[in-house]
């Protein structure tokens, strides 16, 4: 009998640690399952941070094609404004000395109005003298005519006489 309550009691030990191992096999088995869960988590998670950041370079790569077809068409829009400011630049310089050719023509033709007011004035002053210069050209005339007169009948008496 003490055999056989040895043997239960070895019996009953077994079972008890084979429960207990039983239990920790299982608690190992949920914890395998558990990580397993998280490995696919995980796994998914880098899945979809790989499908992001191929995403993101696609749309970096496009980006920098579209970039670089903007900073071409700046470069081109920059150029033509140079283009086009040089021109005005030689278009300004050629009106510079156009306005210095018409500042001198300016110059000259004011000159010239000097000289016509001047030759005005002296205009206006023999206009105002006519009357005086008008009377005495009549008494020279007048005088001119007495004298020829004169010499006309003097030639004339002399012939007779």
């Amino acid at each position: 009998m003490l055999d056989e309550a040895m043997l239960e009691y070895e019996q009953d030990m077994y079972k008890a640690a084979f429960a207990y191992l039983v239990r920790q096999e299982v608690r190992t088995l949920d914890e395998v399952q558990l990580w397993s869960e998280t490995l696919t988590h995980y796994a998914k998670a880098q899945l979809y941070a790989q499908m992001a950041i191929t995403r993101i370079k696609d749309l970096c790569v496009h980006s920098e094609g579209i970039l670089a077809v903007t900073v071409n068409d700046v470069k081109d829009k920059v150029d033509i404004l140079n283009d086009r400011a040089n021109e005005l630049a030689g278009t300004v310089n050629g009106l510079s000395k156009e306005v210095d050719g018409l500042r001198a023509s300016l110059a000259s033709v004011t000159n010239e109005v000097a000289s016509l007011k001047n030759m005005i004035q002296q205009i206006q002053n023999v206009v105002a003298q006519l009357p005086t210069l008008y009377v005495l050209a009549l008494t020279g005339i007048a005088i001119a005519v007495i004298v020829v007169v004169l010499v006309y009948r003097r030639t004339m008496t002399w012939k007779q006489s």
